[in-house]
């Protein structure tokens, strides 16, 4: 249908976003802690956070990261450094990227993608954005 002109081009990135309700990026900073990171994602219900250093992106962390080690010695792990348990930064994609080519970037252990608009401003897109745009 698409071919024949029935639908709307391809969908990017962009459409996406501009789908969703919240465009705030959160973000956490290397020098927060555990306990930080937990409450930020708790009190705006998501589910992974970049890892921020000097304003740059170096790392990511994501619900069942953050948990487990909560969960493993809640008394001395929730005020250690966040730096101490995140992972690879997600990876950052262009936001004209079709959505169809993000299966090359989103897995399982990579849960969500970065992208950034015309203006320069970054935004973190999810599985579950991806699921709530089709």
């Amino acid at each position: 249908m698409r071919e024949r002109g029935f639908l709307e081009d391809e969908l990017q990135v962009k459409d996406i976003l501009s789908k969703r309700k919240d465009k705030t990026f959160y973000s956490v900073d290397t020098s927060h802690t555990v306990r930080e990171a937990f409450a930020l994602m708790k009190k705006h219900d998501i589910s992974q956070l970049p890892v921020l250093k000097d304003k740059k992106i170096v790392g990511s962390v994501h619900e069942n990261l953050v948990l487990s080690y909560l969960l493993e010695n809640p008394l001395h792990n929730a005020e250690r450094k966040i730096e101490e348990i995140m992972e690879a930064p997600f990876p950052n994609v262009p936001n004209d990227l079709p959505v169809k080519q993000l299966n090359k970037y989103i897995s399982r252990k990579i849960p969500a993608v970065i992208t950034t608009d015309n203006s320069g401003s970054m935004y973190i897109l999810t599985q579950y954005d991806i699921i709530q745009s089709i």
